[in-house]
């Protein structure tokens, strides 16, 4: 009881002012604790059953953010954070990281201002502009220096460019997080960032990423099959709606809002 009470009380927080703070100045957020237990517990068997027994499932549940994964899709915590830091929010993809001991991820990538609009981090009088915007749900512990994503604070909204030497994992201006199962980490794709191997032979890092850019933005070639976004229920579509802003004359005031297929 005192678990959902908890989780209820999140469902209404927004961005506040330090996380304003943090999120411009480091390029990443980390809240913890997001999911309950139950949703960690449900999110693992689905991530099992794909990786075993896919053939188990309903076609529609075989690939994120179908069957169980779906209700992160849109969940509250995060799109506070993303109507915020992104505006008119849409989907990009949605996968899981299943990584055991000496399993690593990609090389360090981003970082340094640009006029790309996917990464054309801004901030001006005191609204956020992050562009491609990547959330991960991290279901099993993370401590720091076990493996998990690494950050470049700062990087995101730099004049100059990252010397080589700074572009290895092993840079002491390299940082990660610890934090407890359900956590999510939300940042911007332009902060220069890294996977790393994984070190814990106890548990494996189990993570979901999912990546959201504003309506009128697109990085990534669509990869979500259509039968896994029929498979949602009609509010969840609409975050794999056609990447446009405006309509003069459309239905719902020109705006939109809906998934066409």
């Amino acid at each position: 009881m005192l678990e959902d009470q908890q989780h209820y009380l999140l469902e209404g927080v927004i961005m506040t002012e330090e996380q304003k703070f943090i999120f411009d100045l480091k390029g990443y957020l980390l809240i913890p604790e997001v999911l309950t237990t139950s949703e960690i517990t449900a999110l693992k068997t689905q991530i099992e059953t794909i990786r075993t027994d896919p053939e188990s499932l309903p076609p529609h549940e075989r690939r994120f953010p179908g069957g169980t994964a779906s209700f992160l899709i849109d969940h509250p915590v995060v799109m506070n954070i993303l109507r915020e830091i992104l505006g008119e929010v849409r989907m990009e993809s949605s996968w899981f990281t299943y990584r055991t001991v000496g399993n690593g991820g990609p090389p360090p990538h981003g970082g340094v201002r640009n006029v790309n609009p996917n990464f054309n981090y801004q901030c001006h009088d005191g609204k956020i502009y992050s562009a491609l915007t990547r959330v991960v749900f991290e279901l099993n512990e993370v401590k720091a220096g076990e493996g998990g994503t690494l950050f470049l604070p700062g990087s995101h909204k730099a004049n100059f460019r990252i010397p080589e030497t700074h572009r290895q994992t092993d840079s002491p201006l390299f940082e990660t997080y610890s934090c407890p199962p359900g956590s999510v980490i939300i940042f911007t794709e332009n902060l220069c960032h890294s996977g790393v191997a994984w070190q814990n032979p106890d548990r494996p890092r189990i993570a979901i990423f999912n990546c959201y850019n504003f309506v009128g933005c697109q990085f990534h070639k669509p990869s979500v099959p259509k039968h896994i976004i029929e498979g949602l229920p009609p509010e969840k579509q609409a975050y794999f709606r056609n990447v446009w802003v405006w309509h003069q004359g459309g239905p719902d005031n020109g705006k939109n809002l809906r998934y066409e297929g």
